[in-house]
Order: C-alpha cells, then structure tokens, then sequence
C-alpha cells in the first residue's frame, strides 16, 4: 500500500477569503468606535456627526451604486446645516447688542433649526436604511439598525454613535 506523506511545512490550503457576506460588503466602511463618534461630536459641538453621515455616504455612494444616497440631498442637507450655524451664531452676537432685529432675526434661526433637524433625521434614516439593506440584515436579525432607536438618537443629533456601532457589529459578525 501506497501511504500519502504529507509536508509540515507547507502553506495552509484553508480559504482566507470572507465567507460571511457582511465582512465583504462592508469593507470600504472605515471601523470607528462608536465611542469616538460621541465623543467628537460633543467636542466639535455637533460638527462632527455631519462628517461622519457625509462620510458613510460617500463610502455607499462610492462602492454600492444600488444604494446610492442622492448626491443633490446630501449637498442640500449640508448647506442647511451650515445656514443653520450661521444664524445660530449672528443671532446669539446680535442678542448681546441692543438692535430691533434680534427678534426676527431669532425665529429665523429657530426655522433653520427645525429644518436641520428634519433634515438629518432624515439623512440619518437613509443611511441606516442603507446599511441595512448593503447588510441583508432583517427585523429579528441582530445586526439590523432598528428604525425607532436611530429616529429617536436622530433627535438628539447623535445617531452616527449608534449606526457606527452597528457597523461595526457587522463587520465583527463576519
């Protein structure tokens, strides 16, 4: 009988390709803690989760063109956030001065204010719609982004932590 000797040194014949597809679909998402995320947007002063939502936009605009997050959106939803720190601050310098504006020029900027905030409620549920869908992840799923925790975080313009840490979930799950 004809025994096979087999070589201790040789390399592993193992596949070291993903098998899971999550790990392969989520590649181009950068893995950042989501610990982070909360804590540059406190520090920037709410800066930052506008980053980080045009950034995962950019990475499903970039690599899953099925998914893509409107370009025209994303441009609007930054300009609106930026009038909206602009009368922000003119309004909170002009209350410091005696002038007869301050009170038009204060519910302008609380206007703006509300439209920021629907509007990245908004760009928040698309990502997390996006993530979800680029993840095959279903209600019951533990990797799926539930839609009421982002809506409500979303309200306190914080939802970025949450959609970094299912992310992140994904990406370990594979």
């Amino acid at each position: 009988m004809h025994e096979e000797t087999r070589n201790p040194y040789a390399t592993p014949e193992a596949s070291i390709e993903p098998e899971a597809p999550g790990d392969a679909d989520f590649g181009p998402f950068p893995r950042f803690s989501a610990w982070w995320v909360l804590l540059l947007s406190v520090v920037t002063l709410g800066i930052y989760p506008v980053y980080w939502l045009w950034s995962r936009s950019k990475v499903v605009n970039g690599h899953y063109r099925e998914f893509e997050i409107d370009s025209a959106f994303v441009s609007t939803a930054i300009a609106v956030y930026v009038v909206d720190w602009v009368l922000t601050v003119v309004t909170a310098v002009t209350d410091t001065l005696p002038s007869g504006t301050a009170p038009a020029l204060g519910l302008l900027a609380f206007a703006a204010t509300l439209v920021r905030w629907v509007v990245l409620i908004n760009w928040s549920m698309k990502l997390r719609d996006r993530i979800n869908r680029i993840a095959g992840a279903a209600i019951g799923d533990p990797r799926y982004a539930s839609r009421l925790i982002t809506f409500i975080l979303a309200i306190f313009s914080i939802a970025p932590v949450y959609l970094a840490y299912k992310i992140n979930q994904i990406k370990d799950a594979a």
